[in-house]
Protein backbone atom coordinates (compact mmCIF):
# COMPACT_ATOMS: atom_id res chain seq x y z
CA UNK A 1 0.00 0.00 0.00
CA UNK A 2 1.82 3.12 -1.27
CA UNK A 3 -1.05 5.62 -1.08
CA UNK A 4 -1.17 8.13 1.76
CA UNK A 5 -4.03 10.59 2.23
CA UNK A 6 -1.47 13.14 3.50
CA UNK A 7 -0.01 13.52 0.01
CA UNK A 8 -3.23 14.76 -1.60
CA UNK A 9 -5.50 16.27 1.05
CA UNK A 10 -7.31 19.38 -0.07
CA UNK A 11 -6.74 18.87 -3.81
CA UNK A 12 -9.51 19.54 -6.33
CA UNK A 13 -10.90 16.06 -5.70
CA UNK A 14 -11.49 17.02 -2.07
CA UNK A 15 -12.85 20.41 -3.17
CA UNK A 16 -15.67 18.44 -4.78
CA UNK A 17 -16.05 15.50 -2.42
CA UNK A 18 -15.90 17.18 0.98
CA UNK A 19 -18.45 20.00 0.45
CA UNK A 20 -20.87 17.44 -1.02
CA UNK A 21 -20.24 15.03 1.87
CA UNK A 22 -20.87 17.72 4.48
CA UNK A 23 -24.19 18.63 2.86
CA UNK A 24 -25.11 14.96 2.41
CA UNK A 25 -24.63 14.17 6.10
CA UNK A 26 -26.34 17.35 7.29
CA UNK A 27 -29.40 16.82 5.09
CA UNK A 28 -29.77 13.14 5.99
CA UNK A 29 -29.73 14.08 9.66
CA UNK A 30 -32.48 16.58 9.01
CA UNK A 31 -34.59 13.80 7.47
CA UNK A 32 -33.81 10.93 9.85
CA UNK A 33 -34.03 10.85 13.64
CA UNK A 34 -30.94 8.62 13.80
CA UNK A 35 -28.22 7.77 11.32
CA UNK A 36 -25.32 5.35 10.94
CA UNK A 37 -22.34 6.61 8.93
CA UNK A 38 -19.82 4.12 7.56
CA UNK A 39 -16.54 5.36 6.05
CA UNK A 40 -14.61 2.43 4.57
CA UNK A 41 -11.30 4.23 3.90
CA UNK A 42 -11.04 6.86 6.61
CA UNK A 43 -7.31 7.60 6.71
CA UNK A 44 -6.38 9.50 9.86
CA UNK A 45 -9.29 12.01 9.75
CA UNK A 46 -7.07 15.07 10.34
CA UNK A 47 -3.96 16.28 8.54
CA UNK A 48 -1.25 18.77 9.50
CA UNK A 49 -0.64 20.71 6.30
CA UNK A 50 2.63 22.13 7.63
CA UNK A 51 4.18 18.65 7.39
CA UNK A 52 2.74 17.74 3.98
CA UNK A 53 5.08 16.55 1.19
CA UNK A 54 6.66 19.18 -1.08
CA UNK A 55 4.32 18.37 -3.97
CA UNK A 56 1.26 19.06 -1.84
CA UNK A 57 1.29 22.87 -2.00
CA UNK A 58 0.32 23.06 -5.66
CA UNK A 59 -2.47 20.50 -5.34
CA UNK A 60 -3.92 22.29 -2.33
CA UNK A 61 -3.68 25.71 -3.98
CA UNK A 62 -5.80 24.60 -6.93
CA UNK A 63 -8.33 22.88 -4.69
CA UNK A 64 -9.49 23.69 -1.17
CA UNK A 65 -6.84 26.39 -0.88
CA UNK A 66 -8.69 28.35 -3.55
CA UNK A 67 -11.99 27.89 -1.72
CA UNK A 68 -10.41 29.11 1.50
CA UNK A 69 -8.96 32.22 -0.14
CA UNK A 70 -12.34 33.03 -1.69
CA UNK A 71 -14.65 31.81 1.06
CA UNK A 72 -16.52 35.10 1.17
CA UNK A 73 -17.72 34.60 -2.41
CA UNK A 74 -18.72 30.96 -2.49
CA UNK A 75 -22.23 29.64 -3.21
CA UNK A 76 -24.27 28.66 -0.16
CA UNK A 77 -23.66 24.96 -0.95
CA UNK A 78 -20.12 25.35 0.42
CA UNK A 79 -21.14 26.93 3.73
CA UNK A 80 -21.30 23.77 5.85
CA UNK A 81 -17.86 22.66 4.69
CA UNK A 82 -16.29 26.09 5.16
CA UNK A 83 -17.68 26.40 8.69
CA UNK A 84 -15.93 23.14 9.58
CA UNK A 85 -12.65 24.40 8.11
CA UNK A 86 -13.00 27.61 10.10
CA UNK A 87 -13.39 25.65 13.32
CA UNK A 88 -10.05 23.93 12.76
CA UNK A 89 -8.40 27.08 11.44
CA UNK A 90 -9.56 30.13 13.41
CA UNK A 91 -6.80 32.28 11.95
CA UNK A 92 -6.26 33.39 8.36
CA UNK A 93 -3.82 30.60 7.52
CA UNK A 94 -5.18 27.08 7.01
CA UNK A 95 -2.89 24.46 8.54
CA UNK A 96 -5.24 21.77 9.92
CA UNK A 97 -7.33 19.83 7.40
CA UNK A 98 -10.25 17.55 8.35
CA UNK A 99 -10.73 14.44 6.24
CA UNK A 100 -14.03 12.75 5.43
CA UNK A 101 -14.33 11.02 8.81
CA UNK A 102 -13.85 14.26 10.73
CA UNK A 103 -16.25 16.14 8.44
CA UNK A 104 -18.96 13.54 8.95
CA UNK A 105 -18.39 13.21 12.68
CA UNK A 106 -18.74 16.98 13.21
CA UNK A 107 -22.46 16.58 12.51
CA UNK A 108 -22.96 13.68 14.92
CA UNK A 109 -25.78 13.57 17.47
CA UNK A 110 -26.09 11.39 20.55
CA UNK A 111 -28.35 8.94 18.70
CA UNK A 112 -26.01 8.45 15.71
CA UNK A 113 -23.40 5.76 15.06
CA UNK A 114 -20.12 6.09 13.17
CA UNK A 115 -17.98 3.26 11.80
CA UNK A 116 -14.53 4.28 10.56
CA UNK A 117 -11.79 2.01 9.25
CA UNK A 118 -8.39 2.05 7.59
CA UNK A 119 -6.49 -0.99 6.43
CA UNK A 120 -3.22 0.18 7.99
CA UNK A 121 -2.96 -0.27 11.74
CA UNK A 122 -0.86 2.87 12.26
CA UNK A 123 -3.41 4.97 10.34
CA UNK A 124 -6.31 3.42 12.26
CA UNK A 125 -4.62 4.17 15.60
CA UNK A 126 -4.16 7.81 14.67
CA UNK A 127 -7.71 7.90 13.29
CA UNK A 128 -9.10 6.81 16.65
CA UNK A 129 -7.00 9.38 18.50
CA UNK A 130 -8.07 12.20 16.20
CA UNK A 131 -11.77 11.38 16.35
CA UNK A 132 -11.66 10.99 20.13
CA UNK A 133 -10.11 14.46 20.28
CA UNK A 134 -13.06 15.79 18.28
CA UNK A 135 -15.39 14.05 20.76
CA UNK A 136 -13.80 15.93 23.63
CA UNK A 137 -13.38 19.31 21.94
CA UNK A 138 -16.79 19.48 20.25
CA UNK A 139 -18.76 17.49 22.80
CA UNK A 140 -19.92 14.99 20.18
CA UNK A 141 -21.48 12.00 21.93
CA UNK A 142 -22.20 9.77 18.91
CA UNK A 143 -21.19 6.14 19.23
CA UNK A 144 -17.78 5.57 17.66
CA UNK A 145 -16.34 2.37 16.18
CA UNK A 146 -12.82 2.40 14.69
CA UNK A 147 -11.13 -0.64 13.17
CA UNK A 148 -8.02 -1.58 11.24
CA UNK A 149 -8.94 -3.76 8.29
CA UNK A 150 -10.55 -3.97 4.88
CA UNK A 151 -13.50 -1.61 5.06
CA UNK A 152 -15.11 -2.95 1.89
CA UNK A 153 -15.15 -6.53 3.17
CA UNK A 154 -16.60 -5.43 6.50
CA UNK A 155 -19.27 -3.19 4.97
CA UNK A 156 -22.15 -5.69 4.46
CA UNK A 157 -21.87 -7.02 8.01
CA UNK A 158 -21.90 -3.50 9.47
CA UNK A 159 -24.95 -2.56 7.43
CA UNK A 160 -26.74 -5.69 8.62
CA UNK A 161 -26.34 -4.65 12.28
CA UNK A 162 -28.77 -1.75 12.13
CA UNK A 163 -32.32 -1.06 10.98
CA UNK A 164 -31.76 2.72 10.95
CA UNK A 165 -30.89 4.72 7.84
CA UNK A 166 -27.23 4.46 6.86
CA UNK A 167 -24.78 6.55 4.84
CA UNK A 168 -21.86 4.71 3.26
CA UNK A 169 -18.79 6.71 2.18
CA UNK A 170 -16.30 4.93 -0.11
CA UNK A 171 -13.07 6.51 -1.35
CA UNK A 172 -10.33 3.91 -1.85
CA UNK A 173 -6.89 4.68 -3.33
CA UNK A 174 -7.75 2.94 -6.64
CA UNK A 175 -4.25 1.49 -6.96
CA UNK A 176 -5.48 -1.43 -9.09
CA UNK A 177 -8.27 -2.02 -11.60
CA UNK A 178 -9.84 -4.50 -9.20
CA UNK A 179 -10.60 -1.74 -6.70
CA UNK A 180 -13.00 -0.05 -9.15
CA UNK A 181 -15.00 -3.26 -9.29
CA UNK A 182 -14.70 -4.10 -5.58
CA UNK A 183 -16.35 -0.81 -4.61
CA UNK A 184 -19.53 -1.70 -6.50
CA UNK A 185 -19.50 -5.32 -5.35
CA UNK A 186 -19.26 -4.27 -1.70
CA UNK A 187 -22.06 -1.73 -1.99
CA UNK A 188 -24.30 -4.24 -3.80
CA UNK A 189 -23.77 -6.71 -0.95
CA UNK A 190 -24.62 -3.97 1.53
CA UNK A 191 -27.90 -3.27 -0.28
CA UNK A 192 -28.73 -6.97 0.03
CA UNK A 193 -28.66 -6.49 3.81
CA UNK A 194 -30.75 -3.30 3.89
CA UNK A 195 -32.47 -0.90 1.53
CA UNK A 196 -32.16 1.92 4.07
CA UNK A 197 -28.82 2.93 2.58
CA UNK A 198 -27.53 6.11 0.99
CA UNK A 199 -24.00 6.17 -0.39
CA UNK A 200 -21.30 8.48 -1.71
CA UNK A 201 -18.59 6.94 -3.88
CA UNK A 202 -15.68 9.07 -5.11
CA UNK A 203 -13.60 8.03 -8.13
CA UNK A 204 -10.69 9.69 -9.97
CA UNK A 205 -10.43 10.91 -13.55
CA UNK A 206 -6.95 10.63 -15.04
CA UNK A 207 -5.63 11.10 -18.57
CA UNK A 208 -5.72 7.30 -18.78
CA UNK A 209 -9.34 7.23 -17.73
CA UNK A 210 -10.47 4.09 -15.92
CA UNK A 211 -13.78 5.43 -14.68
CA UNK A 212 -15.57 3.18 -17.18
CA UNK A 213 -14.63 0.25 -14.94
CA UNK A 214 -16.67 1.50 -12.00
CA UNK A 215 -19.45 3.02 -14.12
CA UNK A 216 -20.07 -0.02 -16.30
CA UNK A 217 -19.92 -2.35 -13.30
CA UNK A 218 -22.40 -0.12 -11.48
CA UNK A 219 -24.70 -0.12 -14.52
CA UNK A 220 -24.60 -3.92 -14.61
CA UNK A 221 -25.51 -4.04 -10.90
CA UNK A 222 -28.42 -1.70 -11.57
CA UNK A 223 -29.64 -3.88 -14.43
CA UNK A 224 -29.52 -6.85 -12.08
CA UNK A 225 -31.54 -4.81 -9.55
CA UNK A 226 -28.69 -5.02 -7.04
CA UNK A 227 -28.28 -1.24 -6.80
CA UNK A 228 -30.56 1.77 -7.34
CA UNK A 229 -29.78 4.30 -10.06
CA UNK A 230 -27.31 6.84 -8.64
CA UNK A 231 -26.68 10.44 -9.57
CA UNK A 232 -23.37 10.70 -11.43
CA UNK A 233 -21.63 14.02 -10.76
CA UNK A 234 -18.37 14.58 -12.66
CA UNK A 235 -15.90 17.45 -12.78
CA UNK A 236 -12.94 17.59 -15.15
CA UNK A 237 -10.73 20.65 -14.88
CA UNK A 238 -8.46 20.24 -17.87
CA UNK A 239 -8.09 18.24 -21.03
CA UNK A 240 -5.69 15.27 -21.10
CA UNK A 241 -2.08 16.37 -21.61
CA UNK A 242 -0.23 13.06 -21.85
CA UNK A 243 0.73 12.91 -18.16
CA UNK A 244 -0.59 10.99 -15.16
CA UNK A 245 -2.00 13.91 -13.18
CA UNK A 246 -5.45 13.82 -11.66
CA UNK A 247 -7.50 15.97 -14.04
CA UNK A 248 -10.87 15.55 -12.40
CA UNK A 249 -13.07 13.31 -10.30
CA UNK A 250 -16.57 11.97 -10.01
CA UNK A 251 -19.15 11.06 -7.42
CA UNK A 252 -21.84 8.41 -7.45
CA UNK A 253 -24.62 9.46 -5.09
CA UNK A 254 -27.08 6.71 -4.16
CA UNK A 255 -30.44 7.50 -2.56
CA UNK A 256 -29.53 11.15 -1.84
CA UNK A 257 -31.76 13.31 0.34
CA UNK A 258 -34.22 15.58 -1.39
CA UNK A 259 -32.58 18.88 -2.30
CA UNK A 260 -29.01 17.62 -2.44
CA UNK A 261 -28.86 17.50 -6.25
CA UNK A 262 -29.31 21.25 -6.55
CA UNK A 263 -26.47 21.91 -4.11
CA UNK A 264 -24.19 19.48 -5.96
CA UNK A 265 -24.92 21.29 -9.24
CA UNK A 266 -23.99 24.61 -7.62
CA UNK A 267 -20.71 23.12 -6.36
CA UNK A 268 -19.85 21.62 -9.75
CA UNK A 269 -20.65 24.79 -11.67
CA UNK A 270 -18.54 26.97 -9.37
CA UNK A 271 -15.55 24.63 -9.33
CA UNK A 272 -15.46 24.31 -13.11
CA UNK A 273 -15.91 28.02 -13.69
CA UNK A 274 -13.19 29.04 -11.23
CA UNK A 275 -10.69 26.15 -11.32
CA UNK A 276 -10.72 24.83 -14.90
CA UNK A 277 -7.68 25.55 -17.07
CA UNK A 278 -8.74 28.11 -19.71
CA UNK A 279 -12.27 26.76 -19.78
CA UNK A 280 -11.18 23.21 -20.52
CA UNK A 281 -12.91 20.13 -19.15
CA UNK A 282 -16.56 19.93 -18.19
CA UNK A 283 -19.02 19.33 -15.41
CA UNK A 284 -22.06 17.10 -15.62
CA UNK A 285 -24.71 15.66 -13.35
CA UNK A 286 -27.26 13.06 -14.39
CA UNK A 287 -28.56 9.61 -13.60
CA UNK A 288 -26.30 6.76 -14.63
CA UNK A 289 -29.02 4.91 -16.57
Amino acid sequence: MEYRHQCHVGDHGDALKHPVLSEFVKMLMQQHSSLTVIDTHSGTARYDLTTAPSNHAGEFAEGVGYLWRNKGYLPNAFSSFISILEYYNPNQLITDYPGSAAIAYQHGRSQDNFYFSDIQQSEADLLRSNIEEIQQQRGVSSALHVSAGDGLKALPDIVAKSDRHQLVVIDPPYESDDEYLAVIDALAKAYQKSDKVSALIWYPLYTEDKSSLILSHCFDAMQAEELPNPIKAELRLRDPKGDDRLIGSGLLLFNPPQGLAGKVADILEFLHRDLATHGEGYWQMRGLA
